[in-house]
């Protein structure tokens, strides 16, 4: 059964539930970040590990840390690195990684004690890990220092990280750079009453869980330009779409650069790192509101995955998703649908926004994804891979695009969007062949 509501799980299924629903969220991403860094102590503990002991002092600082500033400690406890850590401290303490990926407990935890510490002017001096040439504190920053550990003091007055006869004075803004100091840069944005404080993690060696080439340190231009795109997507997303700016502002903690693939922009959002959006730099404003608005939606369904099973267990059946160039499992494709729907919810609105190419080129967009999403999730109902509460999530879903279906699209965007929607399904064919379909088959779906 889930701790959620019913009515926020509906609200969630019909693509909506704002600020109130992505709360319920957190809160229960929160208590599942507590039970992972509990299990690496345990994990650590009955497996013998030297930093065993390091590991349960820290975690016992932490709670120490959060029972007098529960936000603070919070903040560190959710921010997206730390949930990858967890997963590849857990992993390499199993034995499932290869003695150059092993992760250190205690050390790791030593870090975000002190990072807590720090944020709360706590009293206090930990010993943290020094890791290729500099001190990491998730959520915080870096400092640069020599040797193989140091001392992370901090209280009232701040807080200073040493290693042998180098001092690096924390900034009392830790979101600004200083001598020593790297920070975690702060990207503020305000509009229509709504505001929006993300960082920018371009630091974190946990920061992302995937395949795609991460950026290294960026430059302030390239800070000033990120700050510039999402000043503008942040005017876009407010004014026209303020439930998904609210839910965006309530998880999204912090935005990873990527380098961009073949050329082609590119976003992402990692399952075990609740809050972080990966994504190349932006092009303009609209594709980054466009791209939150999309990846926000994959972080609202994996937190509600964890507690409210939607999917059955994988049987390797695999579907065709119009989206992607590989068969999709059933996890894969409720995620493409569910993300897909945000996407075109979003350019449904902003079609009526723009004018000349940019107004067809949102037409198509609003066609292209409401059928694409229309067919997934047709495919989803029928293929018996769906709990209870999955058929009755996807139905919301459908609920909600079958009156978008009938909505008129300038018939030059219709085109468009059929064409691009038969040239993938070509593409597709070609590779894999005709594709299990439930239902209406890919041709015949309606844009």
């Amino acid at each position: 059964m889930s701790s959620l509501p019913d009515e926020i799980v509906s609200l969630l299924a019909a693509g909506q539930g704002g600020a109130p629903a992505v709360g319920r969220l957190a809160t229960g991403q929160a208590n599942k970040r507590v039970v992972a860094l509990a299990a690496v102590v345990s994990a650590a503990a009955e497996s013998g590990h030297p930093e065993a002991a390091q590991a349960q002092r820290s975690l016992t600082l932490l709670k120490e840390i959060e029972q007098t500033h529960r936000a603070e400690a919070r903040s560190v406890l959710l921010y997206p690195s730390v949930g990858i850590w967890s997963l590849r401290a857990l992993r390499s303490l199993a034995g499932k990684v290869s003695p150059t990926e092993a992760v250190r407990p205690g050390a790791g935890l030593a870090a975000l004690a002190a990072a807590a510490a720090v944020k709360a002017g706590h009293r206090c001096t930990v010993e943290v890990p020094v890791r290729d040439g500099a001190v990491v504190l998730p959520s915080l920053g870096r400092a640069l220092v020599r040797g193989r550990s140091a001392l992370v003091r901090s209280g009232p007055d701040g807080a200073v990280v040493t290693a042998g006869d180098t001092t690096v004075r924390i900034p009392d803004d830790p979101h600004k750079d200083g001598e020593g100091w790297e920070s975690l840069r702060r990207l503020d944005a305000e509009s229509s009453g709504i505001r929006f404080q993300v960082l920018l993690d371009d630091i974190d060696p946990d920061r992302w869980f995937g395949a795609e080439p991460l950026c290294e340190r960026l430059g302030p231009e390239e800070v000033e330009h990120w700050r510039d795109m999402l000043g503008g997507a942040w005017r876009i997303l407010t004014t026209r779409h303020p439930v998904t700016a609210e839910e965006i502002a309530a998880c999204v903690t912090s935005l990873t650069p990527l380098h961009a693939t073949r050329g082609l922009h590119t976003s992402g959002t990692p399952t075990h790192a609740f809050g972080t959006v990966g994504l190349s730099t932006p092009p303009d404003p609209t594709w980054l509101a466009a791209t939150l608005a999309h990846e926000v939606q994959h972080t609202k369904l994996t937190a509600l995955l964890d507690v409210l099973p939607l999917i059955r267990p994988d049987d390797d059946s695999r579907y065709y998703a119009p989206w992607r160039e590989d068969p999709r499992p059933v996890h894969g494709l409720l995620h493409g649908v569910y993300a897909h729907l945000g996407l075109a919810a979003f350019w449904r609105r902003e079609r009526h926004e723009e004018s000349g190419e940019r107004a067809l080129h949102a037409h198509s967009e609003f066609a292209r994804w409401r059928g694409a999403t229309e067919l997934a999730a047709r495919t989803l109902a029928g293929s018996g891979r769906l709990t209870a509460a999955g058929q009755e999530f996807v139905a919301r879903v459908r609920g909600t695009l079958r009156p978008w279906l009938t909505e008129p699209v300038p018939p030059a965007a219709l085109d468009r969007a059929r064409r691009d929607a038969e040239r993938h399904l070509a593409r597709w064919r070609r590779r894999h062949g005709e594709p299990p379909v439930i239902g209406t088959s890919p041709a015949e779906g309606r844009l």
